[in-house]
């Protein structure tokens, strides 16, 4: 991973939408997003930074995008 990461995603409708970062034991490692937005195309940015403020250990990570017509998910690999 570099300094940051940056996850696309495209909202069809208006809502809430919600990203999480996990590890792979699915314990929540970050939350990125939480917010209402209208419907687009958006950016979301990740730190590699937990929500503790700690610096997250090389490992794989999953990303969850929670929106009002779906949930998808990625995977992100920290190494440094």
């Amino acid at each position: 991973m570099h300094d940051i990461v940056r996850i696309k995603y495209e909202l069809n409708e208006n809502g809430t939408v919600k990203i999480r970062i996990f590890d792979f034991g699915m314990n929540q490692v970050r939350e990125i997003e939480n917010d209402t937005y209208s419907a687009g195309t958006y950016e979301a940015v990740w730190d590699g930074i937990d929500d503790y403020g700690r610096k997250v250990a090389n490992a794989p990570y999953i990303y969850v995008i929670e929106m009002p017509d779906r949930t998808i998910d990625g995977k992100i690999l920290v190494v440094e």
